[in-house]
């Protein structure tokens, strides 16, 4: 099964990237630049570690039935978390559905978390 301690560090770098996230939201548009790109890199940092932790999982024991389904939902979600960020980064205007859409991708994030961790 996972390390507990990696699983930590995977979840303390997610905590990071909501904690400037919000930063970011609050100081509003235009983006503060520094803010935008500490959120970017601790995301990007969080996704590496994650994606290297399940590798070697899968190549270890690899993913019980079980945790099969977060890990996919994750992926996905990790996958219109950075296109919707990418999106907001370069667009004059903000559209709600956009933001909404990224907001969704945090909260499965969020329970595929809490999934994987009652497993």
């Amino acid at each position: 099964m996972l390390d507990l301690q990696r699983l930590l560090i995977s979840i303390l770098l997610f905590l990071g990237t909501i904690s400037f996230g919000f930063w970011v939201r609050a100081r509003g548009r235009p983006y503060h630049p520094l803010l935008f790109n500490i959120h970017k890199l601790i995301a990007l940092a969080g996704v590496i570690f994650l994606g290297l932790q399940v590798r070697l999982l899968i190549l270890g024991s690899g993913l019980s039935e079980q945790v099969e389904l977060p890990v996919f939902l994750v992926a996905g979600s990790l996958v219109l978390l950075f296109a919707t960020g990418a999106l907001m980064s370069i667009r004059d205007e903000e559209s709600k559905t956009i933001v909404f859409i990224h907001w969704v991708g945090t909260i499965i994030i969020c329970l595929c978390l809490g999934w994987v961790l009652f497993l």
